[in-house]
């Protein structure tokens, strides 16, 4: 968690995210399953602002490329809401390919966007000597006025 340079320590997250085949939750569509997403987790930065957490892939639904999306609490900021991409989503990948931005304009000219256009972030993943795959995402907050 970041505001500008300074971690914020002790932030609240809520992460949550659909499984390997695009479902928030079993028998459940549009906003009542992504209300009650079967694969979440709650945490805190700690002391010095960090997070880490470990999943399962997600899905991806429709045309949105495979993501997580995070809930952030902080005192003394605006809650907001994020979302992580990964760099080598396939529909992004053909996204690229196809010379089509990787966000599409649809998305881009949502309220949501355009009031903050750093809700997305598409970041690369690096698979370390264990095998284990990480993603970076630092979340920058806004302070309450």
């Amino acid at each position: 968690m970041i505001d500008g340079t300074k971690l914020i320590a002790h932030a609240s997250l809520f992460v949550f995210h659909t499984d390997a085949k695009g479902f928030y939750a079993p028998g459940l569509s549009g906003p009542d399953a992504e209300l009650n997403p079967r694969l979440h987790g709650a945490l805190r930065t700690d002391a010095k602002g960090r997070y880490r957490y470990e999943n399962h892939p997600s899905g991806s639904y429709g045309h949105n490329p495979a993501h997580v999306h995070y809930i952030v609490v902080a005192a003394g900021y605006k809650p907001r809401i994020f979302d992580l991409w990964f760099e080598d989503d396939p529909i992004l990948v053909a996204r690229r390919q196809a010379g089509e931005p990787e966000i599409q304009e649809s998305m881009r000219k949502s309220p949501f966007y355009r009031v903050a256009p750093d809700l997305i972030a598409i970041r690369p993943v690096e698979r370390d000597a264990a095998g284990t795959w990480h993603a970076v995402r630092d979340l920058d907050m806004i302070p309450e006025k």
